[in-house]
């Protein structure tokens, strides 16, 4: 398994957690990490940095080599196709740091588990491809009424202030606190109004 230069890992953890990246403090549970394989290629790619807590602290993992196996193993037994796995390893403070990178899915990769088989990745989650589906081939205006009245409300006087915001300047325009932004911002990203668009930045979708 090939080593990897520093700046590699600064790099993927400047990015933060997001579409591309995942931060995992030690290797999910086997379903979890199938749809968290199947999302990332099913979305464009991406890595997933095992001995990484959420916040970007190097926690590190013993014995990559041998998670690096594991995950290997448990790709071939639940995705179905396997999508190409790059995995390598980055010392920091005595540290090891698991990168799996995983490439962009030629083909949809199912789940061999689940009746809703596949999953895709939104902003840092990883959802069931048709709700996403679902959700994607409505129009915004009809995505838009969806939402509760005050939620649509507050969201469309902060859009008519510009596209991009963050959390705190949401709470800032509506008048409300932290947390019922934080509420609001979710029935947002669910709806696919808003999209994470840099670590703690959103940005509003056009139609």
């Amino acid at each position: 398994m090939k080593r990897q230069p520093p700046d590699v890992l600064d790099s993927l953890l400047a990015s933060g957690e997001g579409a591309r990246v995942e931060f995992k403090r030690r290797l999910p549970a086997e379903r979890r990490l199938a749809r968290l394989l199947a999302s990332l290629a099913n979305a464009g790619g991406g890595s997933v940095l095992v001995g990484v807590e959420d916040d970007g602290t190097v926690c590190g993992v013993s014995e990559p080599a041998a998670v690096a196996h594991e995950v290997a193993a448990l790709a071939a037994l639940l995705l179905d196709p396997v999508p190409p796995l790059e995995q390598s390893f980055v010392s920091r403070g005595g540290r090891e740091v698991l990168i799996v990178r995983v490439a962009p899915a030629v083909r949809t990769v199912y789940l061999a588990f689940e009746d809703t088989p596949a999953y895709v990745r939104v902003n840092d989650r990883n959802l069931p491809a048709g709700s996403v589906l679902k959700e994607a081939g409505r129009t915004r205006e009809v995505r838009l009424q969806a939402l509760g009245g005050a939620v649509r409300r507050r969201f469309e006087n902060v859009v008519r202030k510009g596209r991009r915001f963050t959390p705190e300047e949401y709470a800032k325009a509506c008048n409300i606190s932290g947390r019922q932004a934080r509420r609001d911002i979710v029935s947002l990203e669910r709806a696919f109004l808003v999209v994470e668009v840099e670590r703690g930045l959103l940005e509003a979708l056009d139609e």
